[in-house]
């Protein structure tokens, strides 16, 4: 049980350094000084995932984001469930469907003819169609088909 007691202690910085930490390890007004869980602001996480691309790996895992933010998986875990029950997973699908809606209204920018959403959704670090198509709906509330066609009718 002694890890528990340093579960307010970030893991160190990978090497070379990296100014995308989000972790803070003093109380926050709601957060009891015994609360061995730190802080962690979810928007500047998302940012330093967007800054860093790291969302783009599809292998990448909760410990992998931990250390690259400077706090253990623990923490992380528990900030990311204690947002309307979201997960590692959630989040990280989350930001790939934010890059992917992105790179769709580009695409649709161009005027070019039907995206390819295999290849799309490959590159934002999806796994496979049906992970992509799921998440997609999720997040947007309409499959990734009916998105651009209401991207294309808004145009």
């Amino acid at each position: 049980m002694q890890y528990l007691a340093r579960a307010d202690r970030p893991f160190p910085k990978p090497p070379g350094g990296d100014d995308a930490s989000v972790a803070d390890t003093s109380p926050s007004p709601q957060q009891a000084p015994d609360d061995p869980a730190p802080a962690i602001d979810l928007d500047a996480l998302a940012n330093a995932v967007r800054a860093g691309r790291w969302h783009f790996d599809q292998d990448l895992t909760l410990g992998q984001l931990a250390r690259l933010v400077g706090t253990n998986t623990s923490a992380l875990s528990a900030a990311l469930n204690a947002r309307n029950d979201m997960n590692f997973t959630l989040f990280i699908n989350g930001l790939r469907v934010e890059a992917m809606c992105e790179r769709l209204r580009d695409h649709a920018a161009r005027d070019k003819g039907a995206p390819n959403l295999l290849a799309l959704a490959l590159d934002c670090g999806f796994g496979s169609k049906a992970t992509f198509n799921r998440a997609f709906k999720r997040h947007t509330g309409q499959t990734p088909r009916d998105w651009v066609r209401a991207l294309k009718q808004m145009a």
